[in-house]
């Protein structure tokens, strides 16, 4: 892991200002067209398998406005476990889904040098998870992400406003779960799910660990400025967003909650010099809420990848942490 931290200027909101920080929540809602609808979910189980290592369940999550789309879960229970627990919402990287996340062998697969089944491990690993196959993939109905993207912006909702809406109905769900503790939720995902992790975790208090892995967390200024903008697909981007705030200044709606962001020097998803520079600001404001246990960010060496020594210091913080 590379140790380089960089240099930057503090954040203007302090988290202890509890007024600018719902400011900037809410602000963050009107981008991403989440501002008006009622998010209350409603769930409807579909089925349990018992296997030896866990216990998985299928359910279907709805919202109010929008009683047609079905947000697919599968929630993993391990065996014995003391309850309420601690959960764990996982989300999948950009052409996966929830089976992917959820699968019974653990490890890099060969064929598509990625890591399967990292949601079904933190389970045996003792926490509750929880896997939702995100708007678009997995044969989820309707328009394919690039052109939904396109026509959601004509009604005034980014993409990413769905996929973090999404996110948060999930939260929402495991907090009502009577073997759920609601003071212990955690969020992580890779990619496109590392991404959702750090804006959802923005605007909901319940995630009390988030922990985005590879997911363009930096600053969107230095990915626009020198970065490979065309890495990331249409649903990355939040019109206007840089008229008000970056990444950097965003971590202000997450202190004093704990986050720890994992990336990569050669991840072409986000400049290094934008991490480095997120890992000073994130630390000063830290410190300055005199919580810097709280923040962390890992530089590993290698590209956009996810590998299992990740999920061991993964591991690590959702153990301590939540």
């Amino acid at each position: 892991m590379s140790g380089d931290t960089g240099t930057s200027e503090p954040v203007a909101v302090h988290p202890a200002d509890h007024a600018a920080q719902e400011q900037m929540r809410a602000r963050l809602r009107r981008l991403l067209g989440m501002e008006a609808e009622d998010f209350t979910p409603t769930a409807v189980y579909c089925g349990r398998q018992e296997h030896d290592d866990v216990i998985l369940e299928d359910l279907g999550i709805f919202l109010p406005h929008q009683p047609d789309e079905m947000i697919p879960l599968t929630v993993a229970v391990p065996r014995n476990i003391r309850t309420p627990a601690a959960a764990i919402v996982c989300l999948h990287g950009s052409g996966r889904d929830r089976e992917f996340v959820m699968e019974r062998d653990y490890g890099v697969n060969p064929q598509t040098r990625r890591l399967h089944g990292w949601g079904r491990e933190l389970a045996r690993r003792g926490f509750i998870t929880a896997a939702l196959t995100q708007r678009s993939y997995g044969g989820r109905p309707g328009l394919p992400m690039l052109e939904r993207a396109k026509v959601d912006q004509m009604y005034g909702r980014p993409a990413m406003g769905g996929l973090v809406q999404d996110c948060l109905a999930v939260v929402d769900y495991l907090a009502g779960r009577p073997d759920v503790n609601a003071e212990r939720i955690g969020c992580s995902g890779f990619s496109l799910g590392g991404i959702v992790t750090f804006y959802a975790a923005c605007l909901q208090e319940r995630i009390k660990l988030a922990i985005p892995v590879c997911g363009g967390v930096g600053s969107l200024a230095a990915l626009a400025d020198h970065g490979q903008t065309a890495f990331h697909s249409t649903y990355f981007y939040i019109p206007n967003i840089l008229l008000h705030f970056d990444h950097p200044q965003l971590l202000a709606a997450i202190c004093p909650r704990a986050c720890c962001i994992i990336g990569a020097t050669e991840d072409a998803g986000m400049p290094l010099d934008a991490v480095q520079s997120l890992r000073a600001i994130g630390t000063a404001l830290y410190a300055e809420a005199d919580c810097p246990e709280n923040f962390e960010v890992l530089i590993y060496d290698g590209g956009h990848d996810f590998t299992p020594q990740m999920l061991d210091e993964m591991t690590e913080r959702f153990r301590r942490m939540l």
